[in-house]
């Protein structure tokens, strides 16, 4: 798609072509003649071509290209970047306080949908008024390590904070024991857990004698 697309810009010319130039070219096969159309239709919804382009077309390319060079790569080792021991489970204080990081967008709209501003007449109003949200970023792109995710609730338990949204779906838990003592730390101190509810999980339920809320 990404290079029939750069064919259809080479062809009108133009390094920021609109709308209407889509409109107008000759497609020279059927692969052109699809992408036009795919342009056309979508292009409707964004500011300007090049936006629709970069969102639909080229988003979806760079991240399957960061699939394939970073979660798919066996050989990539990331632990470097924070400095730590992969195989020290119980190890603790390393990494940065940089929360924002590359690919920040899931982090910020869940961050938005639970605090946006309310009733200030700018896009959505947050679910719950006067929230602090501390910002910790356990998880990058690919699947979450253990150690991670356990140091992440205990920082945020031992941070005061009250409830621990933990929007991220793992696949593999190799270390599951630590998560568990983390997660049991968290409920001494009586701090809420939401994890992520799944497409094909039952309604939602408060599960029996514990902090952990599913729904």
């Amino acid at each position: 798609m990404a290079k029939v697309t750069d064919s259809i810009i080479l062809a009108i010319g133009k390094t920021s072509p609109s709308r209407e130039d889509f409109i107008a070219f000759q497609p020279v096969s059927m692969q052109q003649a699809s992408m036009r159309s795919m342009i056309v239709r979508g292009s409707k919804d964004y500011p300007d071509v090049k936006s629709f382009r970069d969102k639909e077309i080229y988003g979806p390319l760079e991240h399957s290209r960061a699939e394939v060079e970073y979660s798919l790569n066996a050989d990539y080792d990331p632990r470097s970047i924070v400095s730590d021991d992969s195989l020290n489970l119980v190890e603790a204080g390393y990494g940065n306080a940089d929360a924002t990081g590359p690919e920040a967008s899931h982090g910020t709209h869940v961050a938005g949908i639970i605090g946006a501003v309310r009733n200030n007449g700018e896009g959505m109003d947050g679910v719950a008024d006067n929230v602090r949200i501390m910002s910790i970023r356990a998880i990058p792109q690919g699947d979450e390590r253990d150690k991670d995710v356990a140091n992440a609730i205990r920082y945020a338990v031992d941070n005061e904070a009250k409830i621990i949204n933990m929007s991220f779906g793992k696949h593999f838990s190799p270390h599951k024991a630590i998560v568990d003592e983390a997660v049991k730390h968290a409920m001494k101190k009586d701090v809420l857990i939401v994890p992520p509810r799944h497409w094909n999980s039952p309604k939602p339920v408060q599960e029996k004698e514990s902090n952990i809320y599913t729904g």
